[in-house]
């Protein structure tokens, strides 16, 4: 019995991989085409941003099974500590914030970077501030701050000024921009001068707020983004002090979580600034990465393959069960006819669901996104326009020798024959031949659509392959 299974199952699995890579050589640049253009539209798109979502709320419950642990804290100052330790000031007291980062530096010894989000340029009493600034040059190399630019073009010198002078002593810049996609926190990708990027490059580093930005593929730390260690700051530093100890973190990112402003909406609800930025700085140290495109692809064409593996079977019971008996037995045709492609779909749909799930999953336990966005657009695209909403019979293999030739060798060889007969038929080379009875203008028309089908469906195929893998 178990040879037999196994027997079966490779067998399966053979005709299913010959299938899938057949069908994808000679899949014609029409159907292409208008899957690189639906796949392209804001709504498609958005769809896209709201499968990565979940994908991302499933990492994060796989993540916290295996009980992984942040080495990133967070740390943010509440409205409580804005009010009393900071007495409601904004710009924030400079000799306050000194209080405050050198408890954190004190308490956070392990800590490789103290990352902070927070606008600390020079407003008003400089003496305060050249305290602050003689502070954060006294640990060169630790402190990452936030770059952010001026409200006027003096404001904007003085603060390029003062950034220069913190650089040289040895303090990073970074942008305090976030990637954001429809109104969402970009789970995707960050900015290369985002503060995350900054304080894990191992290099010395000052951005200029007011230069480019670039987006690069960097996936953020569900785990972190959902339910980031957090110690709230409300004003006792000797307490903060304790907690920070008994976390003994790595990194430590400062922020506000004061007033309304500085939220983005996530997969878990609105996230301040800090939080995110904590959450892309895990997202690096947890070297989270997304899959090679290659890999997107195979793994999207292996679940088409499943899934018309699936449709097939479905097919043959409706087939089956459907079979009229008689002429005209209008319940028979609604089964075949409505009945099983609704099913078809509803069971697409759940399998689509399973497969998100997987891939979430996947991602939650070894950190490789394969972004399941990818795989279901897929999916839904080849159900949509190949298989027709599931009305269209998929054809059945028996073998990987008949997948090959009905698939793929015997299309191109019609075509090929078709071309040959035609072209000897322009010249005359035949005699007796029933192509030599059609028109010049029918022959010069069977040649070039020939020809432009052997071209669309099998040259240029394999010649975009190439090409995109740099052959």
């Amino acid at each position: 019995m178990f040879r037999f299974i196994h027997k079966m199952g490779s067998r399966v699995f053979a005709i299913l991989v010959w299938v899938v890579v057949l069908q994808s050589l000679r899949n014609s640049l029409l159907t292409s085409g208008l899957i690189m253009t639906i796949s392209s539209v804001g709504a498609w798109q958005y769809l896209n941003s709201s499968v990565d979502a979940a994908d991302v709320r499933t990492a994060a419950v796989s993540a916290s099974q295996r009980s992984a642990k942040s080495d990133v804290l967070i740390l943010s100052v509440t409205d409580e500590a804005f009010m009393n330790f900071f007495e409601g000031q904004s710009p924030l007291r400079q000799d306050k914030v000194v209080e405050l980062l050198g408890a954190v530096a004190h308490s956070a010894k392990r800590a490789e970077k103290l990352v902070v989000d927070i606008d600390l340029a020079p407003h008003g009493k400089p003496a305060q501030q050249e305290v602050l600034d003689q502070f954060l040059a006294a640990s060169p190399g630790r402190w990452v701050l936030a770059a952010a630019d001026g409200s006027t073009e003096e404001d904007t010198e003085r603060r390029a000024a003062w950034r220069k002078k913190l650089c040289d002593s040895g303090v990073a810049f970074a942008s305090a921009s976030l990637a954001t996609h429809f109104g969402q926190v970009n789970l995707r990708q960050q900015y290369s001068e985002s503060l995350g990027f900054i304080a894990t490059s191992g290099k010395h580093q000052c951005v200029d707020p007011r230069a480019d930005t670039h987006l690069v593929a960097q996936p953020v730390s569900p785990l972190t983004l959902r339910d980031g260690p957090m110690i709230p700051f409300n004003g006792n530093i000797e307490e903060l002090k304790q907690l920070i100890e008994s976390v003994d973190p790595a990194w430590v990112v400062i922020g506000g979580t004061w007033g309304k402003d500085d939220k983005f909406l996530t997969p878990f609800g609105d996230r301040f600034g800090v939080q995110v930025h904590a959450a892309n700085l895990s997202g690096i140290v947890e070297k989270l990465h997304r899959a090679n495109p290659t890999i997107v692809v195979l793994v999207s064409w292996f679940f088409v393959g499943v899934l018309e593996t699936l449709v097939i079977g479905l097919n043959s019971f409706f087939n089956k069960k459907g079979q009229a008996p008689l002429p005209d037995m209008g319940g028979h045709f609604f089964f075949l006819n409505r009945v099983r492609p609704i099913s078809i779909l509803v069971v697409v749909g759940v399998a689509l669901y399973f497969i998100q799930s997987l891939i979430g999953y996947w991602y939650g336990r070894s950190g490789l996104w394969i972004g399941s966005s990818a795989v279901v657009s897929v999916c839904l695209l080849v159900v949509m326009i190949i298989w027709n909403w599931g009305k269209s019979e998929l054809a059945h293999y028996q073998s990987g020798s008949q997948a090959w030739k009905e698939v793929f060798w015997s299309p191109i060889k019609k075509d090929m024959d078709s071309m040959l007969h035609a072209f000897r038929a322009l010249l005359r080379m035949r005699a007796n031949d029933e192509w030599n009875n059609l028109s010049r203008g029918r022959l010069t028309f069977e040649f070039l659509m020939a020809a432009s089908s052997v071209a669309a469906q099998t040259l240029l195929p394999f010649y975009g392959f190439f090409i995109s893998r740099g052959y």
